[in-house]
Protein backbone atom coordinates (compact mmCIF):
# COMPACT_ATOMS: atom_id res chain seq x y z
CA UNK A 1 0.00 0.00 0.00
CA UNK A 2 2.82 2.15 0.89
CA UNK A 3 4.34 1.84 -2.72
CA UNK A 4 1.52 2.50 -4.23
CA UNK A 5 0.52 5.76 -2.70
CA UNK A 6 3.93 6.86 -3.57
CA UNK A 7 2.71 5.89 -7.05
CA UNK A 8 -0.23 7.96 -6.42
CA UNK A 9 1.60 10.85 -5.49
CA UNK A 10 4.05 10.64 -8.43
CA UNK A 11 1.07 10.44 -11.04
CA UNK A 12 -0.36 13.43 -9.73
CA UNK A 13 2.84 15.24 -9.20
CA UNK A 14 3.53 13.68 -12.67
CA UNK A 15 0.39 15.94 -13.96
CA UNK A 16 0.99 19.09 -11.97
CA UNK A 17 4.49 19.44 -13.79
CA UNK A 18 2.94 18.73 -17.44
CA UNK A 19 0.14 21.29 -16.37
CA UNK A 20 2.75 24.11 -15.09
CA UNK A 21 5.00 23.36 -18.47
CA UNK A 22 1.70 23.79 -20.80
CA UNK A 23 0.70 26.55 -18.87
CA UNK A 24 4.24 28.40 -19.30
CA UNK A 25 3.96 28.32 -22.89
CA UNK A 26 0.68 29.11 -23.06
CA UNK A 27 1.70 32.07 -21.11
CA UNK A 28 4.66 32.84 -23.05
CA UNK A 29 2.39 32.70 -26.44
CA UNK A 30 -0.19 35.18 -25.18
CA UNK A 31 2.42 37.92 -23.52
CA UNK A 32 4.28 37.44 -26.61
CA UNK A 33 1.33 38.03 -29.06
CA UNK A 34 0.42 40.96 -27.68
CA UNK A 35 3.49 42.76 -25.81
CA UNK A 36 5.60 42.41 -29.04
CA UNK A 37 3.68 43.94 -31.84
CA UNK A 38 2.93 47.05 -29.20
CA UNK A 39 6.34 46.99 -28.45
CA UNK A 40 7.61 46.94 -31.67
CA UNK A 41 5.24 49.71 -32.42
CA UNK A 42 6.37 52.56 -29.45
CA UNK A 43 10.28 51.11 -29.40
CA UNK A 44 10.99 50.76 -33.02
CA UNK A 45 14.76 50.85 -32.36
CA UNK A 46 14.65 47.72 -31.01
CA UNK A 47 12.92 45.96 -33.88
CA UNK A 48 15.15 43.05 -34.28
CA UNK A 49 14.28 42.10 -30.74
CA UNK A 50 10.39 42.20 -31.41
CA UNK A 51 11.25 40.30 -34.36
CA UNK A 52 13.57 37.46 -32.75
CA UNK A 53 10.78 37.42 -30.09
CA UNK A 54 7.93 36.77 -32.67
CA UNK A 55 9.58 34.73 -34.59
CA UNK A 56 10.56 32.56 -31.63
CA UNK A 57 6.71 32.37 -30.61
CA UNK A 58 5.35 31.28 -33.89
CA UNK A 59 8.18 28.50 -33.74
CA UNK A 60 6.78 27.56 -30.75
CA UNK A 61 3.15 28.17 -31.03
CA UNK A 62 4.10 25.08 -34.68
CA UNK A 63 6.29 22.85 -32.37
CA UNK A 64 3.33 23.04 -29.25
CA UNK A 65 1.47 19.90 -30.74
CA UNK A 66 4.99 18.21 -30.82
CA UNK A 67 5.84 18.94 -26.96
CA UNK A 68 4.63 16.14 -24.36
CA UNK A 69 2.98 18.32 -21.86
CA UNK A 70 -0.19 19.17 -23.19
CA UNK A 71 -1.00 15.59 -24.17
CA UNK A 72 -0.44 13.78 -20.85
CA UNK A 73 -2.57 16.50 -18.75
CA UNK A 74 -5.73 14.74 -19.32
CA UNK A 75 -4.43 10.96 -19.49
CA UNK A 76 -2.42 11.77 -16.38
CA UNK A 77 -5.29 13.55 -14.76
CA UNK A 78 -7.77 10.60 -15.28
CA UNK A 79 -5.36 8.17 -14.13
CA UNK A 80 -4.48 9.90 -11.07
CA UNK A 81 -7.97 9.90 -10.30
CA UNK A 82 -8.27 6.17 -11.00
CA UNK A 83 -5.67 6.08 -8.73
CA UNK A 84 -6.73 7.49 -5.93
CA UNK A 85 -10.06 5.55 -6.35
CA UNK A 86 -8.35 2.18 -6.33
CA UNK A 87 -6.15 3.14 -3.19
CA UNK A 88 -10.08 3.71 -1.29
CA UNK A 89 -10.12 -0.17 -2.16
CA UNK A 90 -7.12 -1.09 -0.86
CA UNK A 91 -7.65 0.82 2.28
CA UNK A 92 -11.23 -0.97 2.66
CA UNK A 93 -9.60 -4.61 2.12
CA UNK A 94 -6.46 -3.77 4.15
CA UNK A 95 -9.39 -3.20 7.10
CA UNK A 96 -10.14 -7.02 6.39
CA UNK A 97 -6.67 -7.66 6.82
CA UNK A 98 -5.75 -5.80 9.66
CA UNK A 99 -8.97 -7.70 11.32
CA UNK A 100 -7.78 -11.31 10.38
CA UNK A 101 -10.67 -11.91 8.33
CA UNK A 102 -8.32 -12.85 5.29
CA UNK A 103 -6.22 -16.29 5.04
CA UNK A 104 -2.85 -15.70 3.49
CA UNK A 105 -4.32 -17.03 -0.12
CA UNK A 106 -7.01 -14.32 -0.26
CA UNK A 107 -4.74 -11.98 1.07
CA UNK A 108 -2.12 -13.22 -2.03
CA UNK A 109 -5.30 -13.08 -4.28
CA UNK A 110 -6.31 -9.75 -3.41
CA UNK A 111 -2.07 -8.63 -3.60
CA UNK A 112 -2.33 -10.38 -7.60
CA UNK A 113 -6.44 -8.28 -8.28
CA UNK A 114 -4.70 -4.74 -7.32
CA UNK A 115 -1.98 -5.97 -9.24
CA UNK A 116 -3.86 -6.60 -12.27
CA UNK A 117 -6.13 -3.18 -11.77
CA UNK A 118 -3.26 -1.18 -11.48
CA UNK A 119 -1.81 -2.18 -14.52
CA UNK A 120 -5.30 -1.91 -16.56
CA UNK A 121 -5.58 1.50 -15.38
CA UNK A 122 -2.17 2.54 -16.42
CA UNK A 123 -2.81 0.87 -19.86
CA UNK A 124 -6.05 2.82 -20.02
CA UNK A 125 -5.54 6.36 -19.23
CA UNK A 126 -1.91 6.35 -20.36
CA UNK A 127 -1.69 3.90 -23.28
CA UNK A 128 0.96 4.62 -25.88
CA UNK A 129 2.19 7.70 -24.08
CA UNK A 130 5.43 7.92 -22.57
CA UNK A 131 6.25 9.18 -18.98
CA UNK A 132 9.72 9.77 -18.34
CA UNK A 133 10.69 8.45 -14.85
CA UNK A 134 11.93 11.41 -12.99
CA UNK A 135 13.76 10.46 -9.70
CA UNK A 136 13.33 14.02 -7.48
CA UNK A 137 9.35 13.34 -8.23
CA UNK A 138 9.53 9.65 -7.11
CA UNK A 139 11.80 10.63 -3.91
CA UNK A 140 9.17 13.48 -3.04
CA UNK A 141 6.05 11.15 -3.40
CA UNK A 142 7.59 8.37 -1.63
CA UNK A 143 8.22 11.17 1.25
CA UNK A 144 4.73 12.23 0.65
CA UNK A 145 3.46 8.96 1.13
CA UNK A 146 5.57 8.06 4.04
CA UNK A 147 4.47 10.74 6.02
CA UNK A 148 0.71 9.82 4.73
CA UNK A 149 1.42 6.42 6.47
CA UNK A 150 3.13 7.86 9.93
CA UNK A 151 -0.37 10.11 10.36
CA UNK A 152 -2.57 6.81 10.02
Amino acid sequence: MNEFKAHCHYVHGYLIRSERWNNRIEIYLAITSSVCIGGWAIWAEFSFLWGFLIALSQVLNAAKSYLPFSKRIKPLRNLSYAFDELFIDMEDEWYCISEGDLTVREIHAKTIEFKRRIGALWKRHIGELTIPHNDKLLKNSTLIAKEYFLRK
